[in-house]
């Protein structure tokens, strides 16, 4: 009874948020966000979680001349979502990993055909600018093609509901199908996008991008 309360309460508190953001009723600091360091936050975080489900979860490269702008707390609770996810679906032995890189507006350009269909509206931006890329890749069960857009929709689950919960580490019984659609939501409020694809070095497997505005310094009038 504790446990349903518990997973109540949080499911409530989940469609509130998903309202919030729907009606863009909901406050975005525009703040300097030291991604290194939120990274390495994010890993201490799960440490434990990870040592139980015998996962690798590592820290790889991460610029740090640039960073991204946004809300620390709400961005931190978007990628927490995400990573929550890479944990649920890899088995043991299996890794995650959390990086970042820069990416021109040249090479977003590039990328248009493959990554629109999951936000048409971030290629409206004139003149599209720089955006520093977070990638969370696992070498999970992956995710099929033909689910990769449903994914981040409300209550949507991918792949089959009776695999979920079958060994010993994962969580136990189906997840309602809003961590990724909350990710998402808060993710486009700060002004970026988030996909997901096969990693490169890992098959099955998955890697989600997030793609976040860089913070830019105000210069005073007299500069």
């Amino acid at each position: 009874i504790s446990k349903g309360g518990k997973r109540l309460s949080s499911l409530v508190e989940d469609l509130l948020e998903i309202a919030r953001i729907e009606a863009q009723d909901i406050y975005l600091a525009k703040e300097h966000i030291d991604l290194p360091l939120l990274l390495d936050e994010l890993a201490a975080q799960f440490s434990d979680e990870t040592l139980r489900r015998q996962l690798t979860l590592k820290v790889g490269k991460c610029p740090d001349h640039i960073s991204p702008v946004g809300d620390h707390h709400h961005l931190r609770q978007a990628l927490e979502r995400i990573l929550k996810n890479a944990l649920k679906f890899t088995p043991p032995e299996g890794f995650i990993k959390l990086e970042a890189n820069h990416k021109t507006a040249e090479e977003l350009l590039d990328m248009k055909s493959a990554i629109e269909p999951f936000c048409p509206t971030f290629f409206r931006k004139t003149p599209l600018l720089d955006h520093i890329e977070i990638c969370i890749t696992d070498s999970g069960v992956g995710i099929a093609k033909k689910d990769r857009l449903q994914i981040f929709d409300k209550f949507h689950g991918a792949g089959d509901i009776n695999l979920h919960g079958k060994h010993q580490y994962s969580v136990q019984g189906p997840s309602a199908g809003l961590g990724l659609p909350l990710a998402k939501g808060m993710i486009e409020a700060h002004g970026g996008m988030i996909w997901v694809d096969s990693p490169q070095f890992s098959n099955p497997g998955s890697c989600f991008h997030v793609l976040l505005p860089l913070y830019q310094t105000h210069r005073t009038s007299n500069g």
